[in-house]
């Protein structure tokens, strides 16, 4: 997190990042709440458990991919400035 920020303004970019966490949580689970409630009223309760492990699966995935040699570079030693 420190690298992306060069060093500045840490807080704040962490803040940023757990609010924009927090967003992403919240609509993940209305959104699953939402197909919970679709599938039981439908009687198709294994739409909900579907879509929960294509999620798994594409996260996984996007993992995998990013791992590949030469997408993702290793952060060069950060070095600490003294104030």
């Amino acid at each position: 997190m420190i690298a992306l920020c060069d060093n500045r303004l840490v807080a704040t970019h962490y803040g940023l990042y757990n609010t924009v966490s927090g967003l992403g949580i919240t609509l993940g689970n209305l959104a699953v709440g939402a197909v919970w409630d679709f599938a039981q009223n439908h009687r198709t309760e294994w739409l909900t458990w579907g879509a929960l492990v294509v999620t798994g699966l594409a996260c996984a995935a996007s993992v995998i991919v990013l791992a590949r040699p030469g997408i993702l570079a290793r952060c060069p030693a950060l070095e600490v400035r003294q104030a």
